[in-house]
């Protein structure tokens, strides 16, 4: 039988073959410890796979560490504009903060003093105090929780409407890049262990990964709820404020 462009051994060009059919069925991994972490991460099996560990424990990893491995994965995190906006939120929120340090409810003697001394210095230059008053602690207390309540609603909804909007990409983007970077470390280790007829075990950089991942799992560091966050917290590690 002669060959044309329509045959090739007798299987039509485009059609599967049957090593194609096989590997399909297969499902083949090259990267099934890094596949078992992340589908942990995501909630999908309910237990680590063992590589995980460390003598018995999962490999700790701090600020130092997430630095080198964002350098070591070449990744452009940040653009010039993102890095200006989360400054920009930063000093927004630290504001916030120091004009609510002034009603701290560890301030209402040292403000009730303050009309109390005030009254004296009018009385003292022989002024009149008619239109002055000393506050009751517990007006003074109202008055602070008012304030306090205030800005921390601010905060929250600064937090819910801007700040965790903007990080929410860019830790998706990272995350992203670990798992990539993960199976990249695993299929390095297990050409490895085959070249050099080893046993296959993880790196502790690999281990390390995962335990960043974790930190940085956008799902639980965005958990929208009671509380605010500036973008120092979020991004700690990633961004220098």
């Amino acid at each position: 039988m002669i060959k044309t462009s329509e045959t090739t051994n007798g299987v039509a060009d485009g059609l599967p073959t049957a090593l194609d059919v096989a590997q399909a069925k297969s499902k083949y991994d090259p990267n099934p410890a890094t596949t078992a972490a992340w589908e942990y991460l995501r909630g999908k099996t309910r237990h680590a796979p063992p590589e995980l560990l460390r003598d018995g424990r999962v490999v700790l990893a701090g600020t130092k560490t997430v630095q080198a491995v964002l350098y070591d994965m070449g990744l452009d995190l940040f653009t010039a504009e993102d890095v200006a906006k989360a400054h920009d939120m930063e000093a927004w929120m630290l504001a916030s903060i120091k004009a609510s340090e002034a009603y701290s409810l560890s301030n209402v003697n040292a403000y009730q003093h303050r009309q109390r001394d005030a009254i004296e210095a009018k009385l003292a230059a022989g002024e009149s105090t008619g239109d002055m008053v000393i506050e009751s602690r517990e007006t003074i207390n109202r008055t602070f929780l008012a304030h306090l309540h205030a800005g921390e609603n601010a905060r929250k909804r600064k937090t819910d409407t801007e700040i965790r909007p903007f990080c929410k990409p860019i830790l998706e983007k990272f995350w992203a890049a670990l798992e990539t970077h993960m199976a990249a470390l695993e299929a390095q280790d297990r050409l490895e262990s085959v070249a050099f007829d080893l046993p296959y075990s993880p790196r502790l950089l690999w281990q390390a990964c995962y335990s960043i991942a974790c930190a940085y799992n956008p799902s639980t560091r965005l958990q929208s709820g009671a509380t605010w966050n500036r973008p120092s917290d979020i991004f700690a590690g990633l961004l220098t404020f």
